[in-house]
């Protein structure tokens, strides 16, 4: 919205690279970039499909790989859980292990650099094992379920509200991944153990807990901390961009004497 001492009478939202002045584009590879850290996590939900063309065990070898090896690709955003906690892991060469399977990987439709090179990274370490990769688009970001008997692992990234205990509260009940991975049945069981937590004593340790055996179980693998990245044409100043990844325009002014 406007405010009644607004600066700016006029702004064109525009998928068009070749812009004149006092311009300003998110997540593109040329010009003078500003990156800002969001509470985005990048993650991995496995599906154990009976009829998978890649067994149990190599999936989970798979993972333990791919866990150590996510260093090489940016150390400084791994991260181990929906706290944002940074890893201790530092980026040394890991040898990847040999097996075999055909592994359907899904992923939303991408259109952030970063996550399109994570997903080109992700596919690489996975064919190093001599896995034969399969991407297939999740068409339909509300309804991961849609790829549960068809897809092995769904790449996805997500916003973490704050404050963390919040953050962790709501994921639980509705992130993708989860939706990915469990049927109806499954996720009303899931579901009524985290409203369960949320009755305990402790009620965010209570959570973590359930987060942790996520990953123990191996269902889920965090990845990597989440980036926004603005690039502005000189005369454009004081774009700001919060940690839930929006952007805040509200000192936003037009420098014209550059």
């Amino acid at each position: 919205y406007y405010g009644h001492s607004a600066l700016l009478d006029q702004i064109t939202l525009t998928e068009a690279s070749d812009l004149n002045d006092y311009n300003l584009s998110f997540n593109r590879k040329d010009g003078a970039v500003e990156e800002s850290v969001i509470n985005a996590l990048s993650y991995l939900a496995i599906n154990y499909r009976s009829d998978a063309a890649i067994s149990e065990s190599n999936i989970r070898i798979l993972l333990e790989y791919i866990r150590q090896k996510r260093a090489l690709f940016d150390a400084d955003l791994v991260i181990e859980d929906l706290s944002f906690t940074a890893s201790d892991k530092t980026n040394t060469l890991v040898e990847a292990p040999r097996l075999e399977g055909h592994l359907i990987l899904t992923k939303p439709k991408l259109t952030i650099p970063l996550l399109k090179r994570t997903v080109a990274w992700l596919k690489s370490a996975i064919e190093e094992t001599g896995i034969v990769v399969e991407v297939q688009t999740l068409e339909d970001i509300s309804d991961p379920g849609a790829m549960r008997d068809k897809a092995d692992i769904l790449f996805i990234e997500e916003i973490i509200e704050q404050p963390q205990e919040v953050g962790l509260y709501d994921w639980l009940l509705a992130s993708s991944g989860l939706r990915f991975i469990y049927n109806d049945a499954e996720m009303k069981a899931h579901c009524e153990n985290v409203r369960l937590a949320v009755s305990d004593k402790e009620p965010f340790v209570a959570l973590k807990q359930i987060e942790r055996s996520l990953y123990k179980r191996k269902q889920l693998l965090p990845l990597f901390h989440g980036k926004e990245k603005v690039t502005c044409s000189v005369e454009v100043q004081g774009v700001e961009i919060n940690k839930t990844g929006y952007s805040n325009f509200y000192n936003l002014w037009i420098n014209k004497n550059t």
